[in-house]
């Protein structure tokens, strides 16, 4: 008899008919029998790595259609699972209220220890029995809301065609790039206004005759602007006034450091010391809306 050989993740994605969560489907593939792609499947999905190097559990869908293509499994998981968990925690509640419940497993806060028995009598059996009371109906309250989900999911099904991978992670892919757009556009107005910003103090300073602040702008501005990816080169061209520094004698292709003439300059500017003469700032005075 000829044995099937693998499956193989196809190019599509379904909702899984008990959890309702998005998987990628297998395709079974039959070479020995000419089958190529016969029924997707889900993939295994929740399931537990506890670090034993194996995998442990998994949803009771894993393996059946997509619920795109069937409402089989949804069915089968309310009638033979659901639904009896909701009627044996009914009929396990009635006997704990009903005093036919002797002794309750207490599970240990103590990792790894196994769980202690508390029996009718124990000094702390009132405050066990409430606390089992409690979960019970916790539990049934949860399993009342389950089934009416999956009721749900079965009254409302209809076949719909499976969706390609593109296609489901197409939504994801638009808001990641509409955020990194977004944050572009916030990061060039930011950019904006600090240049905004050097412009009109370097205005006023060109009209007040302040030295030292031109002279503080043409040493920080690369800096700062480099911060917001601005080559020197470029900081001065968004600037738009190499003028202004060429009348003073500086060099906007070079730093301020020891190497260039542009240090003691900077630092003459600074001191008060520059020889602010007509004919300095006289080139300069159209210059003040800059």
């Amino acid at each position: 008899m000829p044995t099937p050989t693998t499956a193989t993740v196809c190019r599509f994605v379904g909702t899984c008919q008990v959890c309702a969560a998005t998987h990628k489907l297998t395709t079974d593939m039959f070479p020995s029998l000419g089958i190529f792609g016969a029924g997707h499947k889900l993939v295994h999905h929740a399931f537990t790595r506890p670090g034993d190097g194996e995998i442990h559990g998994g949803c009771y869908a894993v393996g059946r259609p997509a619920y795109e293509e069937s409402c089989d499994t949804t069915r089968e998981y309310l009638t033979d699972v659901i639904r009896p968990r909701h009627a044996y925690a009914v009929a396990y509640l009635e006997s704990l209220t009903s005093g036919g419940v002797t002794e309750i497993l207490e599970p240990s806060w103590r990792r790894g220890e196994p769980p202690t028995v508390c029996t009718v009598g124990n000094p702390s059996w009132a405050l066990t029995l409430r606390a089992e009371i409690n979960k019970t109906e916790h539990q049934i309250r949860g399993l009342a809301d389950e089934i009416k989900r999956l009721e749900t999911l079965i009254s409302s099904w209809i076949a719909r065609p499976l969706r390609t991978i593109e296609e489901f992670e197409a939504p994801a892919r638009a808001e990641r790039d509409a955020a990194k757009a977004k944050r572009a556009a916030d990061r060039q107005a930011q950019t904006d206004a600090k240049i905004a910003s050097y412009r009109k103090r370097l205005a006023t300073a060109v009209r007040k005759r302040t030295a030292s602040t031109i002279a503080d702008i043409f040493e920080s501005a690369p800096r700062q602007l480099a911060d917001r990816g601005l080559s020197r080169a470029q900081a001065f061209e968004a600037l738009g006034s190499a003028h202004v520094f060429a009348a003073f004698g500086l060099d906007p292709t070079q730093g301020c450091d020891f190497r260039t003439p542009n240090r003691d300059i900077v630092g003459a500017m600074r001191n008060g010391t520059y020889d602010a003469a007509t004919r300095t700032w006289g080139p300069l005075a159209w210059t003040a809306g800059l």
